[in-house]
């Protein structure tokens, strides 16, 4: 009897490592995220697409910044931390982004509201990130109100080579509720806002 569970136990560790030969390997770890309110991302062309997306994971919580590496079909994340606190920010803000070098991150602008309905940034200008009380060049110094219960905030900015740098920052102003504004950002006049008009 002894050959035959001798043959048997050999038959089985065979068969066994014989399935580990073929066993596919384990797929990624999904990365779990949620969202709160909405979001808005950034890419960065000279990082190979390497992106940025900030949002709320809580009502009340502060906004992250999720970090991966190019597109999600062929990049990781790597990176998620609480960029701007809970305490600057408005429950279900509105974010909105941009990069003014169109190149890397540096440059790198976010835009929310406050507790108490101002426009408000954090910038990154190469380094380290600056914004709320600490920040003298951000927008929330000009005050300006948002509307409360609105829906709209949105980010562009102007990179082109020969071109002058310029940011243009959309919402519903408190001061002209019902219409669109912009506040305007050039290096030589620094903050103006205006209503959109025709």
């Amino acid at each position: 009897m002894f050959p035959l569970q001798l043959v048997s136990a050999l038959i089985s560790v065979g068969m066994a490592l014989g399935a580990l030969a073929i066993t596919p390997p384990v797929a990624n770890t999904i990365v779990p995220v949620n969202f709160a309110g909405n979001a808005a991302a950034i890419q960065a062309p000279a990082f190979g697409e390497d992106t940025r997306i900030y949002y709320q994971a809580d009502v009340s919580g502060g906004i992250l910044e999720l970090a991966f590496t190019g597109p999600a079909t062929v990049g990781k994340a790597f990176s998620l931390q609480t960029l701007i606190p809970a305490a600057q920010v408005q429950p279900r803000t509105l974010i909105a982004a941009v990069i003014t070098d169109g190149v890397d991150f540096t440059g790198t602008h976010v835009y929310f509201v406050s507790p108490d309905n101002i426009l408000s940034e954090y910038i990154n200008p190469g380094g380290a990130w600056i914004g709320g009380p600490n920040c003298t060049t951000c927008i929330d110094r000009n005050r300006f109100a948002v509307q409360p219960g609105n829906s709209v905030l949105y980010a562009l900015a102007n990179n082109g080579p020969n071109e002058p740098a310029f940011i243009r920052v959309g919402f519903v102003s408190a001061g002209a509720p019902g219409a669109l504004s912009e506040a305007v950002f050039t290096t030589a006049h620094g903050w103006t806002l205006a209503q959109v008009s025709n």
